[in-house]
């Protein structure tokens, strides 16, 4: 039996952040349009500070549903739209069932094959490659790191790279979901790109040292539409838009993150005016439905979305059943 819990994200101001850029056709010339303005901040509050920015956790971090930060920074083979239907993101495609990309093999096992865009880069321009996707897998399959019995590593046996847009996954059983692969919606996990170029050398040395690397804090480089610039501890996060974007440069140039857990103060900077997006249950719902009705007609829109599943599942051993109807078969 299970439910489901929505944290409300506020949008006061959010011009298409992440749609592709017009054509420079259409642009406009310096003269007519006068002298360049200086690029906006969006300001966004979530609840609580990141422990990480990649997309999946690592180690024993334990952290708050954060997934207005985690889109921000990161990118994955597979991006959920907000019917939660999945679409390619730095693949060029998603595996079919019974095809080429996605073969069930006669002894229960799958192969499914991503086709990586051309030319991806990460945030410090160095190419994105299918390789780091096997390397992902070789972090994440690590007993040590904590996520080797997680959805979906502990199905998979291996991952190849045949060439550098290749990404070849060979599975040890059936799994749902094996056709999009994602980490940035709720519910669902992926297998993300890590560079090894960063952290290769860190695994190498232990799971301690990739753990407690400085490349998941303020040294984080990732692949999604904004590119860390600047992290306070304790205060804030800043990014700018990242040009190589495999879906385009976001339209927004910067953009500030703070971390604000007291939902009052995060209501009272809307009404100010100096915040525009709050997310990540910075203003719970009531708080929500309080500030839509404080805020002019049309100055804002409140969006449900799926923050985390809850889980109710029955007991078999006699011994352990509670209550002890449940050993009913009738109920």
């Amino acid at each position: 039996m299970r439910g489901t819990i929505y944290f409300p994200l506020v949008l006061v101001w959010l011009a298409g952040a992440c749609a592709t850029p017009p054509s420079p056709n259409t642009s406009t010339s310096s003269a007519a349009t006068g002298p360049a303005q200086p690029a906006r901040t969006l300001v966004a509050v979530v609840q609580s500070e990141p422990k990480a920015l990649a997309s999946r956790i690592i180690g024993s971090q334990v952290q708050v549903s954060l997934n207005f930060s985690k889109r921000m920074f990161n990118a994955d083979l597979t991006l959920l739209d907000d019917q939660s239907s999945p679409s390619p993101y730095l693949a060029e495609a998603l595996p079919r069932l019974n095809s080429d990309d996605w073969k069930v093999l006669p002894d229960g096992k799958m192969d499914t094959t991503y086709r990586l865009r051309p030319n991806l880069v990460w945030h410090d321009g160095t190419p994105l490659t299918a390789d780091d996707f096997v390397f992902s897998w070789q972090v994440y399959s690590t007993p040590d790191v904590g996520q080797a019995g997680s959805l979906p590593m502990k199905y998979i046996a291996s991952v190849e790279a045949p060439d550098p847009r290749t990404v070849l996954i060979h599975w040890a059983q059936p799994y749902w979901a094996a056709g999009a692969l994602q980490s940035l919606g709720a519910g669902t996990t992926g297998l993300p790109p890590l560079p090894r170029a960063i952290l290769g050398p860190a695994l190498d040395s232990g799971a301690s040292a990739l753990v407690n690397h400085s490349y998941w804090t303020t040294g984080y480089v990732g692949s999604g539409p904004y590119r860390l610039d600047r992290w306070e501890p304790g205060a804030f996060l800043e990014g700018s838009a990242f040009d190589r974007h495999a879906l385009g440069a976001p339209k927004i140039q910067r953009i500030k993150l703070a971390f604000m857990p007291d939902p009052n103060t995060a209501v009272a900077g809307v009404l100010a005016g100096e915040i525009q997006v709050t997310a990540d249950n910075a203003t719970p719902l009531a708080q929500s439905l309080t500030l839509l009705r404080q805020m002019p007609a049309g100055g804002g829109v409140m969006v449900p979305g799926l923050s985390l599943w809850q889980g109710a599942h029955f007991q078999s051993r006699p011994d352990f059943v509670s209550p002890a109807a449940l050993r009913d078969a009738r109920v």
